[in-house]
């Protein structure tokens, strides 16, 4: 995945899932007067695995001695609870494997653990993160859930409006590139604030008539 484009960041929390060229990433958000809160993914195996078992061991061994702070909440709705602890963790000169001085400012680590329960039947997760926050668990879970908040309205829109869930693009860079073109369209369409209604009306109103998807585009 390529670096994400970070512009007047201006002292605001970023939360970033990019999966490539972090570093890079939490350099440009710093410059920038604003903290991260990033991701740790598959690709940074090492990293990843030594946050894990630094979790697990402090988990197992209730953070004696270890600098951090952790929060509990729980939702209720439509069927469902959720419970979700998030623990932070600080003072990181000597985590293994970590390679800490790679990240510019880095601060605090922080695993999320969601566990949902739906209809008696029960599923959990775990994800873990790197900030240049201090470790306040808080802060740095409320701003994991923002970004989540966020991921799953734009997955919504994608997967009712452009049924993107049902695309079987497969060969080569096609899938990548369609939902390049479906995030295109809806920008265009979110742009068009004359004609009242749902951005699937007006999806359905661009292939009906050829004036109006002339004005999205903006050759109208």
């Amino acid at each position: 995945m390529k670096c994400s484009k970070l512009l007047d960041i201006g002292g605001s929390i970023v939360t970033v899932d990019a999966m490539g060229c972090q570093t890079d990433i939490a350099q440009k958000i710093l410059d920038g007067g604003g903290d991260y809160v990033l991701a740790l993914k598959g690709n940074q195996k090492g990293s990843l695995d030594s946050v894990k078992y630094l979790f697990d061991w402090e988990l197992k061994n209730g953070f004696d001695g270890v600098s951090h702070t952790e929060t509990l909440s729980v939702e209720k709705g439509h069927g469902r609870i959720e419970t979700r602890k998030v623990y932070s963790i600080g003072g990181l000169d000597n985590v293994e494997g970590l390679e800490v001085g790679k990240w510019p400012g880095l601060s605090s680590l922080t695993m999320v653990e969601s566990v949902r329960e739906i209809n008696g039947s029960s599923t959990s997760e775990r994800r873990y993160y790197i900030s240049s926050l201090e470790a306040n668990a808080k802060i740095i879970g409320d701003s994991v859930r923002s970004h989540w908040g966020i991921e799953n309205s734009l997955h919504w829109v994608m997967d009712v409006t452009f049924h993107e869930d049902y695309a079987r693009n497969r060969k080569d860079n096609s899938a990548s590139n369609m939902s390049a073109m479906r995030h295109f369209a809806l920008n265009l369409i979110k742009q068009e604030k004359n004609t009242k209604g749902s951005i699937k009306g007006k999806r359905k109103r661009a292939g009906w008539n050829d004036n109006y998807l002339l004005n999205l585009i903006g050759w109208g």
